[in-house]
């Protein structure tokens, strides 16, 4: 599966605790503290209303030796490797042709080598091609039992009726992007006002505001808010 020997990037990248007041999320953590998880979960929302995050921290969750209270522990060596995209019973696609449905089916129809389950996370499933969709129906109506799904989209409205029904679909609400900018810096050691101004030049992308804020020369020119390095400058677009 293409991108296993990639580290995840800040947008990827497991966190503890995830983000707080998410009913959907509570969901998520409930399902994997009490092991009644469904197959498929279809995980929507906006840029930057934690979706993507969600799902991440949940694959990490279903592989995670000691899970708490159905977050992963971010220690053990389970949360390492899904960390560094090498744990073998995850999968990670990052294209969207029917090529790359066909490789999941076929990988799925081994049993987890290591965890309980094996876990398909896939991001912006919207952007599957429409052969594609219709080959992955059938694996997503009827899967392994060992197998959970977590797909996610900021276009639900594109999703083919009949691949949605087929999941557990859970909305995120978007998040104050002051929030979010205090959460980022945190994360990655910047400064508040200077992670806020990233995330509107990147239109709330937190992985692709943590590398703005990190090399900053790839931005736009000028000095950002807050007395950030140049590359993030030229006010505040968003406000």
């Amino acid at each position: 599966m293409s991108g296993c020997d990639t580290p995840l990037n800040d947008e990827e990248r497991p966190r503890r605790p995830a983000a707080a007041g998410q009913a959907a999320e509570r969901v998520l953590r409930d399902a994997v503290r009490t092991g009644r998880v469904s197959h498929a979960y279809l995980l929507t929302g906006p840029a930057g209303a934690g979706h993507r995050e969600a799902a991440r921290d949940t694959a990490a969750a279903l592989l995670c030796q000691r899970p708490e209270g159905g977050r992963p522990c971010g220690a053990c060596d389970a949360c390492a490797r899904v960390e560094a995209r090498a744990h073998p019973d995850l999968l990670i696609p990052d294209r969207h042709g029917i090529d790359a449905v066909r490789q999941v089916i076929a990988e799925l129809a081994y049993r987890p080598r290591e965890a309980a389950r094996k876990v398909v996370l896939w991001y912006d499933i919207d952007r599957l091609t429409p052969q594609a969709a219709n080959a992955l129906l059938k694996t997503l109506e009827e899967p392994p039992p060992y197998v959970t799904f977590l797909l996610t989209t900021d276009r639900p409205q594109v999703i083919l009726p009949t691949l949605r029904s087929r999941c557990q679909v859970l909305p995120f609400r978007p998040r104050p992007r002051q929030e979010r900018a205090q959460e980022l810096a945190a994360r990655i050691g910047a400064d508040p006002l200077a992670a806020f101004w990233a995330l509107c030049v990147v239109g709330d992308d937190a992985g692709a505001a943590a590398e703005l804020l990190a090399n900053p020369a790839t931005g736009n020119g000028g000095a950002a808010p807050g007395g950030a390095a140049g590359g993030l400058g030229g006010g505040w677009p968003c406000l």
